[in-house]
């Protein structure tokens, strides 16, 4: 993975060496993406030992602003900021416990949201309106 993005940042960074001589255009905008997200969380009971999983997911819309640098031949470097954020899911379980005279109880809370994406991409766009996409 570690290769695969050293790579990736070279050809960003060649990318970005070229591209600006060559721009043609410059486009920045507003998006909004569809996106499922998925969480998956455990906890290890102390007194036992015992795994407890639990899984959470949720569908979002998550909106953005870009900018991008575009050649005439369909070619472009671009970064998408998520201003936003989206919310996996949120749970609560009480629990009451009476060990022996000991009371073992509570509430535990867990949540997950998603924010703060940032996202530099090269695009490579076609005369019938069909684009390509890449980045991280």
């Amino acid at each position: 993975m570690n290769k695969l993005r050293i790579v990736f940042i070279s050809l960003i960074a060649s990318a970005l060496m070229v591209l600006p001589s060559t721009a043609k255009e410059v486009r920045v905008g507003i998006a909004a993406g569809m996106t499922a997200i998925a969480a998956e969380g455990k906890e290890t009971l102390k007194s036992s030992g015992r795994v407890q999983k639990s899984e959470a997911a949720n569908i979002a819309v998550i909106p953005s602003i870009f900018a991008e640098f575009a050649s005439d031949n369909g070619f472009g470097l671009g970064i998408e900021v998520v201003s936003g954020s989206a919310d996996v899911n949120s749970a609560t379980r009480s629990r009451s416990n009476d060990n022996g005279g000991t009371n073992d109880s509570g509430t535990n809370k867990a949540s997950a949201e998603i924010d703060g994406l940032t996202t530099v991409y090269v695009i490579k766009s076609f005369e019938s309106g069909f684009f390509v996409k890449a980045g991280m």
